[in-house]
């Protein structure tokens, strides 16, 4: 025993550690489809990456486990980690999407504030007069139908500014279609 113990090992932290995987993979095994299915259905979008982010957050709990499992609730902590690591891979996606994508708009996707875009380049045209934080504000608004609350949370601005931004935005829209001899896709109101 003197020998195994002076080469490095140590039959009791060995047992502990074998005991720890156990414990970890049983409660993989147990909560893994649910979590994918949690991250499926709660994130549409992320569907296809719904796997990776289940492994992400097995991976993240798996590294505080000796904390998590005397958790009141460790599902619990697996799923929050889950959808906070969800959160952390769309929101980059969505604020390029948003912002930087201005001459694409997929009209399989528009469901929003606008009732004929009349020709992509026309909308692309007027998106990109605008200013970088007024564009912002109307494809939250115009192109993903996002409340001015929704907008002005995502944005980190108040609710007013957001709703000033739309008046510009109708503004605008109506200045820039009359000269053009066209109706403004903007809905007022």
């Amino acid at each position: 025993m003197e020998q195994e113990q002076e080469g490095g090992f140590d039959g009791d932290s060995e047992h502990r550690r074998r005991r720890f995987h156990d414990e970890f993979t049983g409660f993989v095994v147990e909560n893994a489809p649910a979590l994918v299915a949690f991250v499926a259905r709660s994130f549409p979008r992320l569907e296809a990456d719904a796997q990776d982010l289940a492994q992400d957050a097995f991976a993240i709990v798996y590294a505080r486990w000796d904390q998590v499992r005397s958790a009141p609730s460790p599902r619990g902590y697996l799923f929050k980690v889950a959808r906070n690591r969800a959160y952390d891979v769309w929101k980059p996606r969505a604020v390029v999407h948003l912002t930087d994508d201005v001459w694409i708009l997929d009209r399989a996707q528009h469901s929003g504030a606008i009732d004929d875009v009349g020709g992509t380049l026309a909308m692309s045209r007027f998106l990109a007069s605008m200013p970088f934080t007024r564009r912002k504000v109307a494809l939250l608004w115009l192109y993903h139908a996002l409340a001015p609350r929704d907008i002005a949370r995502r944005l980190g601005m108040a609710v007013g500014t957001v709703k000033c931004h739309q008046q510009r935005i109708r503004e605008q829209a109506r200045l820039v279609y009359e000269a053009e001899g066209a109706a403004s896709p903007v809905r007022a109101g």
